[in-house]
């Protein structure tokens, strides 16, 4: 028998457990409102690096009233790629749910209690040593309770802006699941076309550079935040403590409009004064 060695750290086991329903959801809501035309590519190894497993639960759409089986087929068969092309990924469990109803009506099915089922199993099994969720649902407060309990180290990775606080103070860490978070592990193909807003830093007075500024207000962080416009039509959002304007954290792009939306989407929200 092998003696133990106190000076030999165990490194810790995590799992990763996706609604796909959820990642969905919001995937769908950014290319709209930011890449319109397109749809977000996102590159699954990035998402899973740092997990020694990977388990993605969704099901399939529900068929549409009056849709033909055969439409309805063709119209599914991109989400049947995709969940194969998940599977032949290193460490990655696919599993469906399935969908009741038609239309509007439709009800997706066996998805909640697969995951509750799954992350319990691997808990009392002693298979991993923590675990990250991502999900929104309040209806998963009653897992994440077990899971703590059974003294398992939750993370939950969900939109903060969607979810509400009763299930984010269930877990014991949380992960926020934005735009910016979600981008940086898109493909490099995806990336290279859809650039989002661009970081830079404060250059000084900006009014000498050919900026002017347009609005000012104070963020929900309780940071001074100026909207700049230059000559060239872009625009740019800083924001920093104090009035030197070289240490302000800078977004730049030419819709403010859309800089705006990117800046909530990360957490900052900007009042302007009036």
């Amino acid at each position: 028998m092998t003696a133990f060695n106190p000076g030999i750290s165990i490194r810790p086991i995590e799992y990763l457990f996706v609604d796909g329903g959820y990642l969905r959801k919001h995937l769908d809501e950014w290319s709209r409102v930011f890449f319109p035309g397109a749809r977000i590519e996102v590159d699954f190894n990035q998402v899973a690096r740092g997990f020694q497993k990977t388990f993605y639960y969704d099901c399939l759409p529900p068929q549409n009233k009056g849709e033909l089986h055969e439409a309805y087929e063709k119209r599914i068969q991109p989400q049947r790629e995709f969940f194969n092309e998940l599977k032949e990924l290193n460490g990655f469990h696919v599993y469906e749910g399935t969908t009741s109803g038609i239309g509007a009506k439709a009800r997706q099915k066996q998805v909640d209690i697969m995951i509750a089922v799954h992350m319990l199993s691997h808990t009392i099994r002693g298979n991993m040593s923590k675990v990250t969720l991502v999900a929104g649902d309040l209806d998963f407060k009653p897992l994440i309770d077990a899971l703590v309990q059974e003294g398992m180290h939750v993370t939950l990775w969900c939109n903060r802006r969607s979810t509400s606080r009763e299930l984010a103070y269930a877990a014991d860490a949380r992960r926020d699941l934005n735009l910016l978070e979600v981008w940086s592990r898109c493909k490099e193909s995806f990336i290279e076309v859809h650039p989002v807003p661009r970081r830079c830093s404060g250059a000084g007075k900006r009014t000498d550079a050919g900026f002017d500024i347009v609005r000012e207000g104070v963020s929900n962080r309780d940071e001074r935040v100026v909207l700049w416009r230059h000559r060239s039509g872009k625009h740019t959002i800083g924001y920093g403590n104090g009035t030197d304007e070289d240490q302000y954290v800078c977004w730049q792009h030419k819709d403010s409009e859309l800089l705006e939306r990117f800046l909530a989407e990360i957490g900052i929200t900007i009042p302007w004064a009036k």
